[in-house]
């Protein structure tokens, strides 16, 4: 048989167009739900997870006639059965499995090739790993994905960084996967070099820490202070879902609170064990605040508190010895007043939080020299993601100059809610509910609009102790030190 040039250039399209035209790596419950959703939007779909029965179970699940998806157990075959430039998203463990994965990819893969880690990596491991790949001739991106298994399959919120080249070629198809903001467009936009991405996921998800526990907190307040059973409580949830708190999160606290134990007929919220668990993220965002200078108070208590919870035999032996510590004191405020102050109070302290947020993604990107478009996160953030709100719309309206706190609408807000946040923070004092994120969210409030602070006092003592100098109020300008005591 004679093949002509023409036959052989169709045979080599119909090859081209037969394979994939992504791939993703890890069958967990969010690479499962990722490649799911990428399938549905009629885009070729290669997966594999160095697990065979992983691939044995998607392969039940998910793959039948109807479904354009490839499965495979061998990694060079399910490098050779993507188009190229290939793109293959990671779906899998940060830290060294990352690192491990790409040393067994990178030999199988060409100059121009794509990866793109969507896991929670830390944004300085992905800066370092772009370098890595950028010498080896593969483009990389660093690709912060938020919504859970539910937005993974449904539309998350999507922030990749790193490769601009990767980016635009994996665009539309990341486009089209992603949730909607508010005016319909998608949820996903190119977030900057290097590791920025995975910067802006990572303070997302601090910013996520601090609002669980506000709204714990106000749990907490309601259930040990007021006494009220979780499904009460879970409907005063509804009722604050349906105003200006609407949001992922508070709307899923009425479900969580409502749910009765099949086996025992009890709430299961009073069966659950009062012990958080953290994957890193939290920490990782006080930790690199701390480093920067950056006031994240409420992050950081949050994650306080978080590993306060663990320590249960603790709390539980040494609440046998302290009478206060059984939160039995009764409310000096009416649930009927009470109610619509716990409101104003989560929706400011959301306010503040977010401006913590907000801040250290600005002040770590300038350090970084990486230009992060502070309201383009703002709109990403408005569908798919875990702390997606309604107050969100707002803060975008209201951004200036990175901060959201420079605006008329937070002024208002924060100014209305004042008197309710400090009377819930007073009243949760009073019957000895602790509220690590209430009180720093107000503290940081308090101190970040005043004038004056007590700094004067801690420089008086540093000078007074190290002579390590001070700023003058006056007219005078430099440093100073003052001679406080005679050295015999």
């Amino acid at each position: 048989m004679v093949f002509s040039i023409e036959m052989l250039y169709l045979n080599d399209i119909n090859i081209c167009m037969n394979k994939s035209k992504i791939g993703v790596v890890g069958m967990g419950v969010m690479g499962s739900a990722l490649a799911r959703n990428i399938e549905s939007r009629g885009w070729k779909t290669s997966v594999y997870n160095r697990s065979p029965e992983k691939i044995d179970k998607f392969r039940a699940e998910f793959e039948k006639n109807d479904h354009k998806f490839e499965s495979h157990k061998q990694l060079k075959r399910f490098v050779n059965s993507l188009a190229k430039p290939r793109k293959i998203i990671l779906m899998i463990k940060s830290g060294k499995p990352v690192d491990s994965f790409i040393d067994d990819i990178l030999p199988l893969l060409d100059k121009g090739d794509i990866l793109i880690d969507g896991g929670n990596s830390y944004y300085k491991e992905t800066a370092k790993r772009y370098d890595f790949l950028k010498s080896k001739g593969i483009e990389f991106l660093g690709m912060g994905v938020s919504g859970g298994e539910i937005g993974a399959l449904k539309g998350p919120s999507i922030m990749p960084g790193g490769s601009e080249i990767a980016w635009k070629e994996s665009k539309e198809i990341l486009e089209s996967i992603a949730a909607k903001d508010f005016k319909g467009k998608p949820c996903v936009n190119y977030m900057g070099p290097l590791g920025s991405g995975h910067l802006v996921k990572m303070v997302h998800n601090g910013i996520e820490y601090g609002i669980m526990q506000m709204l714990s907190e106000v749990y907490q307040i309601l259930r040990n202070g007021y006494q009220l059973e979780p499904q009460v409580i879970g409907e005063m949830f509804r009722r604050f879902n349906e105003g200006k708190l609407k949001s992922y999160l508070v709307e899923i606290c009425e479900p969580i609170l409502k749910e009765i134990d099949a086996e025992t007929g009890k709430p299961l919220i009073d069966l659950i064990l009062d012990k958080a668990g953290q994957k890193g993220t939290g920490r990782w965002t006080a930790r690199d605040a701390i480093e920067y200078g950056v006031e994240t108070s409420m992050i950081s208590q949050a994650v306080h508190a978080r590993v306060s919870s663990s320590f249960k035999k603790k709390r539980v032996k040494l609440s046998k010895s302290y009478s206060f510590g059984d939160m039995n004191a009764q409310p000096k405020t009416s649930l009927e007043v009470i109610i619509p102050k716990l409101e104003n109070a989560i929706y400011a302290a959301w306010i503040v939080v977010m401006e913590q947020g907000l801040s250290m993604i600005k002040d770590i990107a300038k350090e970084l020299e990486w230009e992060i478009d502070i309201k383009e996160v703002l709109r990403v953030w408005q569908g798919g993601c875990i702390i997606r709100a309604a107050l969100l719309e707002d803060a975008h309206k209201s951004l200036k100059n990175g901060s959201i706190l420079n605006s008329k609408w937070s002024e208002r807000s924060l100014e209305n809610a004042y008197q309710d946040w400090k009377d819930v923070v007073v009243e949760a004092v009073q019957i000895g509910i602790p509220t690590y994120v209430l009180s720093a969210g107000l503290t940081s409030l308090i101190n970040g609009v005043s004038a004056q602070s007590s700094a004067n006092l801690i420089q008086g003592m540093r000078d007074y102790f190290g002579a390590h100098r001070y700023e003058r109020t006056d007219s005078k300008d430099g440093t100073f030190h003052n001679h406080w005591y005679d050295v015999e």
